[in-house]
């Protein structure tokens, strides 16, 4: 199953539960709350509020973005698994893989309202 006793900080231990009861809900699939919940050992929590960010501009930083990219939040979820380059391939672009999408949604985005 997964490891709650590794996670060291509290705000992790509480977006897990939700991910959780979207997983009892049927809104995310197993295999990708196993996916996430081992990403998130990896997850920097400074790299919480760059989610929100994301979502504004549909979870994607393109060649049409205006404004200043956050190169150490991308390399924060880059690190854990939960982003990729894109969305095209001659252009150094980032985006949320949907996994990355599923913790935003059902695990810290309720933690904000």
């Amino acid at each position: 199953m997964v490891c709650l006793d590794r996670f060291n900080d509290v705000k992790k231990a509480l977006i897990l539960a939700n991910l959780f009861k979207a997983y009892v809900e049927e809104k995310i699939s197993y295999e990708k709350f196993v996916f996430i919940s081992i990403s998130m050992e990896r997850l920097h929590p400074h790299s919480y509020s760059f989610f929100s960010a994301l979502e504004k501009v549909n979870y994607k930083i393109g060649h049409e973005f205006k404004g200043e990219r956050d190169y150490d939040s991308e390399s924060l979820l880059f690190s854990s698994g939960l982003a990729k380059e894109g969305p095209a391939d001659w252009w150094s672009g980032f985006m949320l893989k949907e996994e990355g999408v599923l913790l935003y949604e059902f695990g810290i985005k309720p933690l904000e309202d």
